[in-house]
């Protein structure tokens, strides 16, 4: 799969588009985190409290041009 990125990682616009990763969530949130071949999306309710969903998206390389697997933890 292809994605569009935002300055070498996924934009939250990207992780909406895929549909239903964050399902009927409801979140105020959102804290990435980057890695060479992957980023990690946490969602929380209440400010910097509750998880609500962690989205690990990892790519084929370190370009992260191609996603090679989508990850809902919670």
């Amino acid at each position: 799969m292809e994605v569009k990125t935002d300055g070498g990682y996924a934009s939250e616009s990207t992780l909406k588009a895929l549909g239903g990763l964050l399902g009927s969530a409801n979140y105020d949130f959102v804290a990435q985190t980057q890695a060479s071949t992957t980023d990690t999306w946490t969602f929380r309710s209440g400010g910097s409290g509750g998880i609500v969903r962690v989205i690990v998206i990892t790519y084929t390389d370190d370009s992260k041009a191609t996603i090679s697997t989508v990850e809902r933890t919670t």
